[in-house]
């Protein structure tokens, strides 16, 4: 991840200090092994190793990766460290470096930025995370960004300290990035492991905390009270009576700083993997300006990642169900991929069922098992594009969900008579005399191996049925024939099926796009429909799947004309 880590500390005689940092580089591939020096603890230090010391770093040859701009020629800054609450390395110590071989890319620490203008810069975000930004809860995370495009994530926390003015020492950790979408895509993962970290080093200072309060009373631990010419006498009497402490001996961990390295090193190293930055060939897709649509945004101009309006709709509160409900529901076989509803069904069952779904008659799923329920219906989904596709996974009371696509139920829930155009798929379970030896067979077979439930599913009764007898075309749709082909295409991998099925929904949604923008300016003749049909490559047959899909299109291509 293209970031800085930094650790810094609210000093009660200098202020804010950059006490630590990590950062990522680059290693030219034409970068030698050869080197075998040792590091101060015995451990193999060499430039390719995972763990070395800082003195590797002048044989590595490093390009610099990080996020902000840097010059590998210049000096280091020369910063004045005056106590050993702002010092995190001794003398002859420099820092760490991981190393990993397979990326060519090594992580440095050390207490600041080795180029002036970057140490600039982390130390500007330290003195605005401790002193200069205000938070509304002490251990909330913030962010906040200048006119150079610096953005920063930063944790405040504080350690317990006896000898401290107050009983504790402030820090923080930032996050410094120039790319501020990445930053706060990355802000719950960064924001839960920060704090990970920040949990360990409490807990050690209020060990130690805990252990000089039993063994010396906190007012005999008090700077001693002496008459004040100036405030410069006050802290040279303070800093004589009660120097101020390491972060080592704050935790008693004199490898704290190792610690350190190694989480902001995995911090920075996950941060990388977890988020791709993929270029986009062409324009988006419909699917993905629906889903851009249902984002909303803040008065700042914040996309809400977490807060949108899902897909499914919400189960209605009269739909209670208990803890043993629950529990026998986890343990019901579920359907994992469309092609395990093809297999129990069998063709003709699903031909019709899919007919039903592409040209817009509502589906009622039902079960006894909620969760069975819910996997048909998200196995089912994949057929439809996501704007004309509302669902709720399981509701006793059908009244208020009647215009929905799918609809899920118990087998026990009546169905009223003025039912929307639908079709109705019943999974009964087998009796239990019936089936009770051919099921603890099938799991006995299967215990030591993953056992996804499907030959019990196959013990099941299904059923297919209109209750408004709505009537399917003579003619198929193209479409519905190529989403079959696909199903049954023995060629084609059930990880490749959904990727393909996409392809296909794309391809109509632009033929639905064309027809809506005919029918907007008039078009209604019946020569002049079927030549539409003729250059947008679809038949007579598939005007209803069109006509159906032109409800999903995104409000960017409805109001656009």
């Amino acid at each position: 991840m293209n970031a800085i880590v930094a650790l810094c500390h609210f000093c009660e005689l200098h202020g804010p200090a950059v006490l630590f940092c990590t950062r990522a580089f680059a290693r030219p591939d034409e970068e030698s092994s050869s080197s075998d020096t040792e590091s101060r603890d015995g451990r193999d230090s060499g430039p390719n190793s995972f763990y070395c010391s800082m003195e590797c770093a002048s044989t590595s040859n490093l390009t610099d990766t990080g996020s902000v701009p840097a010059s590998p020629a210049v000096d280091k800054p020369r910063v004045p460290v005056h106590c050993e609450a702002c010092r995190s390395f001794e003398d002859g110590h420099s820092g760490f470096i991981s190393s990993d071989v397979e990326s060519q890319v090594s992580y440095i620490s050390s207490q600041y930025p080795h180029q002036p203008e970057v140490y600039g810069i982390i130390r500007k975000a330290c003195v605005r995370s401790l002193s200069g930004e205000v938070c509304t809860g002490r251990d909330c995370p913030f962010f906040f960004g200048d006119d150079q495009g610096i953005h920063v994530l930063s944790q405040n926390f504080s350690l317990k300290d006896i000898l401290s003015r107050g009983f504790q020492r402030n820090y923080s950790i930032i996050v410094v990035m120039t790319d501020k979408i990445f930053l706060l895509n990355s802000w719950p993962f960064l924001t839960k492991h920060i704090h990970q970290i920040i949990d360990e080093l409490k807990a050690k200072a209020d060990a130690v905390y805990i252990k000089e309060s039993a063994r010396y009373p906190i007012r005999d631990q008090r700077p001693p009270t002496v008459p004040l010419r100036n405030h410069r006498s006050y802290r040279q009497i303070r800093s004589n009576a009660k120097p101020a402490r390491s972060l080592k001996d704050l935790t008693s961990d004199n490898q704290v700083f190792e610690y350190l390295h190694k989480t902001f090193t995995w911090l920075l190293k996950a941060g990388s993997n977890r988020l791709i930055e993929r270029m986009m060939e062409g324009p988006p897709t419909e699917e993905s300006v629906v889903d851009m649509e249902k984002q909303e945004e803040t008065e700042e101009g914040f996309v809400k990642l977490f807060y949108r309006k899902e897909d499914v709709i919400p189960e209605c509160s009269s739909t209670p169900h208990s803890d043993t409900e629950d529990a026998e529901s986890k343990l019901s076989p579920t359907f994992e991929h469309p092609r395990n509803l093809l297999k129990v069904l069998g063709y003709a069952q699903f031909h019709e069922l899919l007919c039903h779904i592409l040209i817009g008659h509502q589906v009622i799923v039902r079960a006894q098992r909620r969760n069975l329920v819910h996997s048909a219906i998200q196995c089912l989904k994949v057929f439809l594009p996501k704007g004309c596709c509302h669902i709720v996974s399981f509701t006793k009371n059908y009244d208020e969900w009647r215009r929905c696509s799918f609809v899920g139920m118990s087998l026990d829930v009546p169905l009223p008579g003025n039912l929307m155009p639908s079709v109705v798929l019943d999974m009964r379970e087998p009796a239990r005399n019936e089936a009770a030896d051919s099921v603890g067979m099938t799991r006995s077979m299967f215990a030591a191996q993953n056992y996804n439930g499907l030959d019990e599913l196959e013990s099941y009764r299904y059923s297919i049925y209109s209750p408004t007898n709505s009537a399917l075309p003579q003619k198929m749709p193209t479409v519905l024939e190529k989403m079959e082909k696909t199903l049954l295409s023995e060629d084609l991998a059930d990880c490749l099926v959904e990727p393909f099925l996409t392809c296909l929904k794309e391809e109509w949604l632009n033929k639905a796009k064309v027809l809506y923008k005919y029918t907007k300016v008039g078009g209604n003749r019946l020569k002049e429909d079927a030549k539409l049909l003729n250059l947008i490559g679809a038949k007579e047959e598939d005007r209803v799947v069109l006509e159906f899909w032109m409800k999903g299109l995104s409000l960017q291509n409805q109001t656009h004309h």
